[in-house]
């Protein structure tokens, strides 16, 4: 265990903290002095400072080059406006420009990490200390330099954004490494022989220190600086104080002569070349809205017109009123006619590009950025911590692969009766299926599992299922498991991916030359994710990509579940996102997003079909343990579908029951498309034919939906054969090439549809 916190440091902490509310929230006249003698402008002073020296004669210039290239002197300020990397407010000193103190760039900088470094959130972390190596920091070689009569220290940091050490003793020659999980690569070498304070570089699972020397030890204790909720209060606390705050830059007027701007959108063209004209180019890059007054031009078709590349426009102003012309996202250049063939500007004339502090998104992106990914990490650190179930890390399994490590801690855990297995960061590429335990939980922390090239099966399924003689046929047993949870850090730090080359043979029947075995016709071990028979599971926190067939299914007695936070991008043929399918219940699903090229989410009973394979071009089984009602029945019920959007080739949600299995109690509530792109055929499709045995009346019946609204989708809501006793609200079609209601071929008993918007 780490050492205790010393009472120094904790004085040293409480002297950090103040300083920094004294700089959050200090008045106007505030200048903050840390206990390094460091000073600070407390926030109101900053900003009120940078909008007294808002009236500088700031000479705006696009570029940076072109700035050091003006004839401008010392003393002399200057605003570049349009410079990829090197935008902001500059002084001329000695000869050289420099950002001013006052940059708005540089004080948020400045605050953000200020607050960073100094924010209470001193979490001791458990500091490993490991005998018979020390640490070769400088390389080459390996990281460790085993010896006897030596140790080093080490401590997790994947949950960390920002690491200190607050007590440790000064050991020359010895210093601070970031490491990946198997402490064979050095992501960053910190150049620091006593207490360091830096932020965790990305990739880090490990930070490592030499701790004793011939009997000299060196040992230290690691903290966290920085955690979620820090950042939200540093954030928030900004954002109070910075609140419609508004930065304006006047924009000088030089017009460009033998043009004039053309406003018809149906051309993409900006100039319209005449003599006598004149237009003026404006750049507006990073701003929010251009300001006019005294337009001789109000009234009359001359609005501005913008573009993103300088060459084709992309949209225009909605009138040329002396107002505030709000600037469209992505716009580079604003344009507009200052001499026509009927008017000219008057010298009056006056634009004005301006933000307020809100609009300064950069400022605030990394901060949230943070904030989201210490939470899932925090939330998943959380759930662990309450499993109460033992945390075994990835690198402490023996094994040549990742394959070979991540089967070799399931099986420990296997034996044990319960665990969580760390995959602790990277990629970790498999050979076959996973086959999971009861009571185990797989942590994809910040990891990706990725199912190798050219190997045709799940890429995890639960240990339940049993194969039967025909391995691509029916399971001869689906075993039940529990206590299941396939978790990671958020759909940006982990995922689960199907191989980028799938399996490819001759077809198992006609022969011929080889093709990709994917889609529904080669059954289920396409699925990525596939469960059968399992109770109290979660699947959570991570996008998927590449599936060869579905992503994720459920089947034979799965209850109690809950699947959320997932991202999908799957393009593959029958590229469904989640499928329940028979003999299911009590199950949420939450949360969803991305595009699938099928069915982002599938609710399916179905009974009864093929049950003679091959038929056609079906080869292998999809459902597992057969198509007929089994053990645990072919209904569905229970359902809870929440907040889906997306896009995909055919429904955002589609409830599906054929062959005498019904479906029963689902409610669904969000499910939305996307603004650019929508489902092909509906965002959601609720009927019973279509496969196999059409749905009689009963099958289908007690489902709600509300507040689902689609943007492109052809279909808000699509009704086949017969659906009873459902209620639907809040449906809106803004496609004007849509409907928001199809009811089809649909017999619908005791059916309401309240609050309904058609485009």
């Amino acid at each position: 265990m780490a050492e205790s916190i010393t009472i120094k440091a904790l004085q040293d902490a409480s002297l950090d903290a103040k300083s920094l509310e004294e700089v959050v929230n200090g008045n106007e006249v505030k200048q903050v002095t840390t206990r390094k003698g460091e000073t600070y402008p407390s926030v109101k002073k900053a900003i009120k400072t940078l909008f007294e020296n808002g009236g500088l004669p700031a000479t705006p210039f696009a570029t940076k080059a072109l700035m050091t290239a003006s004839a401008l002197v010392d003393g002399d300020y200057a605003q570049v406006t349009d410079d990829a990397v090197n935008n902001g407010l500059y002084v001329k000193t000695a000869g050289v420009w420099v950002k001013s103190a006052y940059s708005f760039e540089l004080i948020a900088k400045e605050l953000v990490d200020s607050g960073i470094e100094n924010v209470l959130g001193h979490e001791e972390l458990e500091v490993s200390f490991i005998s018979g190596a020390a640490i070769n920091a400088d390389g080459p070689g390996p990281l460790l330099a085993k010896s006897a009569g030596r140790e080093y220290a080490r401590i997790d940091v994947s949950n960390v954004g920002h690491i200190k050490t607050v007590v440790g003793e000064k050991l020359e020659n010895y210093v601070y490494v970031f490491t990946d999980a198997s402490l064979t690569e050095r992501i960053l070498v910190v150049n620091e022989y006593g207490n360091i304070s830096v932020p965790v570089p990305d990739g880090a699972v490990y930070l490592v220190r030499t701790s004793l020397i011939n009997g000299i030890a060196a040992r230290t204790i690691l903290v966290k600086g920085i955690t979620s909720e820090s950042l939200t209060d540093i954030a928030n606390d900004m954002k109070d104080v910075l609140k419609s705050k508004e930065i304006t830059e006047k924009e000088i007027i030089n017009p460009i002569s033998g043009a004039a701007i053309i406003t018809d959108m149906a051309s993409d063209n900006i100039l319209g070349y005449g003599v006598g004209r004149s237009y003026i180019k404006i750049p507006v890059k990073g701003w929010s809205v251009l300001r006019v007054s005294g337009s001789a031009f109000e009234g009359l078709n001359s609005p501005f017109v913008y573009s993103k590349d300088g060459i084709k426009k992309f949209a225009k102003a909605v009138n040329s009123d002396n107002s505030d012309h709000i600037i469209p996202e992505g716009a580079i250049y604003a344009y507009k006619t200052y001499t026509g063939t009927s008017a000219s500007e008057t010298s009056s004339l006056s634009i004005e590009k301006v933000k307020t502090i809100d609009d300064i998104a950069e400022i605030y992106n990394d901060v949230n950025e943070l904030k989201v990914q210490y939470s899932e990490r925090d939330s998943a650190k959380t759930l662990i911590a309450e499993s109460k179930m033992p945390l075994y890390k990835l690198s402490e399994f023996l094994g040549a692969t990742s394959d070979e490590k991540i089967r070799a801690g399931l099986a420990f855990i296997k034996t044990g009766g319960q665990g969580i297995l760390d995959l602790e960061g990277g990629t970790h590429v498999i050979n076959s299926a996973l086959l999971i335990p009861s009571n185990c939980w797989l942590y994809l922390n910040d990891s990706i599992l990725k199912l190798a090239d050219g190997v045709f099966d799940n890429i995890i399924r639960n240990d339940g299922i049993v194969l039967g003689d025909e391995e691509n046929g029916y399971a001869s047993e689906t075993n039940k498991n529990t206590n299941i949870r396939i978790f990671g850090n958020g759909i940006n730090s982990s995922a689960i991916n199907g191989p980028d080359v799938p399996y490819s043979a001759p077809h198992p029947i006609n022969g011929g030359a080889s093709i990709p075995w994917v889609g529904d016709y080669f059954g289920w071990r396409t699925m990525g994710i596939n469960l059968a028979n399992v109770e109290d599971y979660k699947i959570h926190g991570f996008s998927m990509t590449n599936t060869t067939c579905w992503a994720i299914v459920q089947q034979h007695g799965c209850t109690n579940f809950e699947i959320y936070d997932i991202y999908f991008d799957t393009t593959v043929k029958n590229g469904d996102g989640i499928d329940v399918l028979l003999g299911c219940s009590n199950g949420i699903i939450r949360n969803i997003s991305g595009r699938t090229h099928d069915d982002m989410v599938a609710i399916s009973a179905v009974s009864g079909l093929r049950p003679n394979l091959p038929e056609g071009n079906y080869i292998y089984p999809l459902v597992i343990g057969g198509h007929s009602a089994g053990e645990h029945g072919a209904d569905i019920n229970n359902i809870t579908i929440q907040n889906i959007q997306g896009r995909g080739r055919q429904s955002g949600i589609r409830l599906l029951a054929q062959g005498g299995a019904r479906i029963k109690h689902v409610a669904i509530n969000d499910v939305k498309d996307y603004t650019t792109e929508g489902f092909s055929y509906a965002l959601v499709l609720i009927g019973g034919s279509g496969y196999g045995v059409d749905a009689i009346e009963g099958d289908i019946t007690n489902i709600t939906l509300n507040n689902a609204t689609s943007h492109k989708s052809a279909r808000t809501v699509r009704f086949n054969g017969y659906v009873s006793d459902t209620k639907i609200n809040n449906i809106t079609q803004n496609n004007t090439s849509g409907v928001a209601i199809d009811n089809g071929s649909a017999t619908l008993i005791n059916v309401e549809a309240t609050n309904v918007i058609d485009a």
